[in-house]
């Protein structure tokens, strides 16, 4: 069910909480989030999310925008952007979106913030029909580096589209989890030669107790 609510917010936090402590260029964008000019809002979400971490202080003020319908893309950039663990509930809610281009927005989001609490809903999210949404859950899976997605993405390396089985395979050998070598194995007999190629280096990341069983 999407989250599109066709208004353009200002932030619920009342203007004078905003935090005294912070750069005067990122209080200068803050500020403008409480414009009446539409325009200078959106320009100030995009402001803050060039920011990057300096502008992580703020990120509770562009969560409270997520529920705008034509601010949310750019707000989930920011928010991915700014790193801020804050961000990790209220991003996961958007996971449940219908939009494809914001749910693939959040799946990266998400994956830049490096949280753990979004290892589980990333991995429910690749059953999703929609083969770019998988592909980028994948790579967002791979960023965060944690275990649990290891048998999870096996599965994939039998994919019928190439693409996901060598997105899976980086993953894997990121991860350097004992329990992907026999998996990655079969990947030796690929058809692609390119991805044949690629598992070589993939075993190369293990450690020699590990490749010594190959």
């Amino acid at each position: 069910m999407s989250m599109i609510r066709a208004t353009h917010a200002q932030p619920e936090t009342p203007k004078d909480e905003i935090p005294f402590n912070i750069s005067p260029e990122v209080k200068k964008q803050i500020e403008m989030l409480y414009s009446t000019n539409v325009n200078e809002r959106i320009d100030a979400v995009g402001a803050l999310g060039g920011m990057r971490e300096k502008a992580a202080a703020v990120a509770p003020f562009l969560v409270e925008l997520l529920k705008d319908g034509e601010m949310r893309g750019r707000v989930i950039y920011a928010l991915g952007e700014m790193k801020d663990a804050r961000a990790v509930d209220p991003l996961i809610s958007v996971l449940k979106d219908s939009n494809v281009e914001i749910k693939i927005s959040v799946i990266r989001a998400l994956g830049l913030i490096h949280d753990a609490r979004a290892v589980e809903p990333l991995i429910s999210v690749l059953n999703d029909p929609n083969r770019e949404i998988v592909m980028q859950t994948i790579e967002a899976l791979r960023w965060l580096y944690d275990s649990r997605a290891v048998e999870p993405l096996i599965l994939f390396l039998k994919d019928k589209d190439p693409g996901i089985r060598m997105s899976v395979l980086f993953a894997l050998g990121e991860m350097k989890d004992a329990r992907a070598v026999e998996p990655l194995i079969s990947l030796l007999d690929d058809k692609d030669e390119l991805l044949r190629a690629h598992t070589i280096g993939a075993f190369g990341k293990y450690e020699t107790s590990v490749r010594s069983g190959l």
